[in-house]
């Protein structure tokens, strides 16, 4: 039988086998960002049989199942000696959320995943850490307190955004900032001085703390290749 037939009779099944998934995605409320849409995507549950597609073709077939735009990044993966159109897969499980589902499937290529807007990326480790705490953001803040900015910020683009919770009278700060198109680094960052703190990123979170902690963090922290990124985002008050 040809190829193509074969990967036609396993899509089939990926089909069959997700129309018992409960429950559907909520549909977007108002205000609910896209980014805030997508993780919420990602808790869905699903049963898959991914056996004999191509890692190419389970992308596709995941991304019609879950009803999310999943987008491979070719460049990252053929620098480690992939080549999607033919690596095949190996993955069948029932009655698991999304999120684990790309977990076990970057797992098998050592990849990772992360969340810009309304995609999710399948990129390599240090590549997912770049590409989050860098996604373009626009603010425009005007006598918000410190942190109802960033937990604003960390809901926009699902990353992790934390405050000290031992500056609790600087989390009152009120902050006016407008920028449009920059990194959410920068933005993180501006939003911190502007409430006499600073940021440090620890892997793809995004501290904001004091001068003298920010300062000690960056002398801990190791050179090299960026630890395991930590998926979702959190902020404390």
């Amino acid at each position: 039988m040809p190829r193509t037939v074969i990967g036609f009779f396993v899509f089939l099944s990926i089909t069959t086998l997700s129309a018992q998934a409960v429950p559907k995605p909520e549909a977007r409320s108002p205000g609910e960002s896209p980014a805030e849409k997508t993780r919420k995507a990602l808790e869905q549950v699903h049963s898959v049989n991914l056996e004999g597609l191509t890692l190419s073709a389970a992308i596709n077939a995941l991304s019609e199942m879950a009803k999310v735009q999943l987008l491979l990044d070719r460049t990252a993966v053929a620098g480690h000696g992939i080549d999607p159109e033919q690596q095949p897969v190996t993955l069948k499980l029932s009655n698991v959320k999304l999120r684990s589902i790309l977990l076990a499937l970057c797992g098998q290529f050592n990849l990772s995943f992360v969340i810009e807007q309304d995609l999710i990326v399948l990129t390599d480790e240090m590549t997912a850490v770049e590409r989050q705490v860098r996604q373009r953001v626009s603010v425009d803040f005007d006598q918000l307190p410190l942190d109802k900015a960033l937990r604003q910020l960390s809901r926009e683009t699902a990353c992790n955004i934390v405050l000290d919770p031992r500056q609790a009278s600087k989390a009152k700060e009120p902050i006016t900032l407008t920028l449009e198109d920059v990194p959410l680094e920068v933005a993180v960052r501006l939003m911190a001085e502007l409430a006499g703190l600073r940021s440090v990123r620890l892997a793809n979170v995004l501290f904001v703390t004091t001068k003298e902690s920010a300062a000690e963090l960056r002398a801990e922290e190791p050179a090299g290749p960026a630890v395991p990124a930590i998926r979702g985002g959190i902020i404390f008050d």
